[in-house]
């Protein structure tokens, strides 16, 4: 008996996850074509699917589909359809997926190709035939009575009094409503104008501090400013790692040369989140500053290790550890945080 339990408990084990995969086999995982740096997003996000935490998981998606992740806008729709971590609404649902079928998603877009279907397969209604009502045979109409004649007997009238009255002509009343209310339409057509040049004025100005205020920090100059502080503070923190590790000794051990560049990437995103970089211009930065240090001929097969390593749950922290090393020594200049990567290579492989 005790046999049969266990086993029946066994199996129970075994079909959970499959059924957490049924229930968000609607959801889509990262790809080939998503980016190092959203690669850990969309994990987590499953993870946090898998585990029923859809209010956190939708918080996750909303944060690189709002960069553009194609993939991540699909499964916003798609909890917006179903209403999971979100309130219901079908509008937000075809908004991001028309949103993601425009940046080239195919579930998206193959959803819409399939809803136009459904509609164009619907049954039309045919009108009902009209049914004929029997024509009744018109009902002979009665013989006119003629009445009797009356015979009247004439009455002396006797002639009217004329009174002579005199007539008083009045103004007229209609003619002066009229012109009032036309004076009334012209006051209240005048005060429209100037309300609506007052709010027109308004507005003007306030955007024009608005573009003022923007204009220095989206200019180019400004752009680049940051880019040389970005980059200085990547390479002072690497440096700063580099005295107290060697890294020699571990080259030919493929799996900690692989969590010492996921701590780098991880590293290189804390900094250029800092400044709001865009990804076309964290990715320069990361290619700037790692082929000065590794070398740019190795660059192919860096960013091969690190996509391997996002793939791998259990590298996940590591580009985590990464930037929450770099947040400390930025905001604290911690000597603890520098310590950090040589603690996880010293770890047994």
């Amino acid at each position: 008996m005790n046999k049969i339990i266990l086993s029946l408990f066994i199996l129970l084990l075994s079909l959970s996850p499959l059924n957490a995969d049924k229930a968000n086999s609607f959801l889509l995982k990262a790809d080939d074509t998503t980016s190092f740096m959203n690669y850990e997003y969309h994990s987590l996000a499953y993870e946090a699917a898998i585990k029923k935490h859809y209010d956190e998981a939708f918080r996750i998606y909303q944060k690189i589909a709002n960069k553009g992740d194609a993939r991540a806008e699909y499964n916003i729709g798609m909890m917006y359809m179903k209403g999971l971590g979100v309130e219901r609404k079908k509008m937000n649902a075809y908004k991001w997926l028309r949103r993601a079928s425009k940046h080239g998603n195919k579930e998206a877009t193959l959803y819409f190709k399939e809803m136009n279907q459904r509609y164009d397969k619907k049954p039309v209604k045919k009108p009902r035939p009209k049914v004929k009502v029997k024509e009744e045979a018109p009902k002979p109409e009665p013989e006119p009575v003629i009445p009797e004649p009356i015979v009247v007997e004439q009455v002396s009238v006797p002639e009217p009094v004329v009174l002579s009255i005199p007539i008083v002509k009045k103004a007229p009343i209609k003619e002066e409503k009229e012109s009032s209310s036309l004076i009334y339409m012209l006051i209240a057509f005048i005060l429209l104008i100037i309300g609506l040049a007052f709010v027109f004025l308004r507005k003007s100005t306030d955007s024009k501090k608005v573009k003022d205020q923007k204009a220095p920090q989206e200019s180019v100059k400004y752009k680049s400013q940051m880019y040389d502080i970005t980059y200085a503070h990547i390479s002072e923190y690497h440096k700063a790692v580099l005295k107290q590790i060697d890294i020699t000794p571990y080259k030919d051990n493929k799996k900690k040369m692989q969590v010492y560049y996921m701590f780098l990437a991880g590293v290189i995103d804390f900094f250029s989140q800092l400044e709001e970089f865009t990804e076309i211009e964290q990715r320069r930065i990361f290619n700037t500053h790692m082929g000065k240090i590794e070398g740019k001929e190795h660059l192919t097969a860096i960013m091969q290790t690190i996509l391997e390593g996002q793939r791998d749950h259990a590298m996940y922290h590591y580009q985590a550890a990464g930037g929450i090393s770099a947040k400390d020594w930025y905001e604290n200049k911690s000597k603890g945080a520098l310590s950090m990567l040589k603690r996880f290579l010293e770890e047994e492989a």
